[in-house]
């Protein structure tokens, strides 16, 4: 999929900026030759404790029945612009803890990744960094023969 735009949806009570790392409603991904991703914090799929009951979800239709307060391009901020033009692979981050699956979207050009998640909270978070602390990740790596 071909990235062409990056949308941050704000409700009224959120302070706008394209440079949010935090979203209290939902991102949208526009490509050249697929449908507008929504990338959304949701009830779906959670695994994790009783006290963080999100997770992060995307589908082509938006998780918001009401229109954004304001949308704003954040296509040339640093976690997008890098994206812009290429093909993408959007996709869950495999975890071999129960607590963190359906918790981290990874959208991946040639380059560096840039992480969509919710670990458990009602917002969506950006981020160059994996949320998923080291010692998760050196598991998942040992269980699937990635030792670099």
């Amino acid at each position: 999929m071909k990235l062409t735009r990056v949308e941050y949806e704000f409700f009224d009570f959120e302070e706008p900026s394209a440079t949010a790392s935090e979203l209290a409603r939902q991102l949208r991904l526009h490509f050249a030759d697929a449908p507008t991703l929504y990338l959304s914090w949701t009830w779906e799929r959670q695994h994790s404790l009783d006290d963080q009951p999100y997770s992060i979800g995307r589908s082509t239709c938006s998780y918001c029945q009401d229109e954004p307060a304001t949308v704003m391009d954040a296509s040339n901020t640093p976690p997008w612009s890098r994206h812009l033009g290429c093909q993408v692979t959007v996709g869950y981050l495999p975890s071999a803890l129960p607590a963190f699956e359906h918790q981290v979207i990874e959208v991946r050009s040639a380059g560096d990744p840039t992480f969509v998640f919710s670990m458990g909270d009602d917002r969506v978070w950006i981020s160059d960094t994996s949320p998923i602390p080291e010692d998760a990740c050196a598991a998942m790596a040992s269980r699937s023969g990635n030792t670099a």
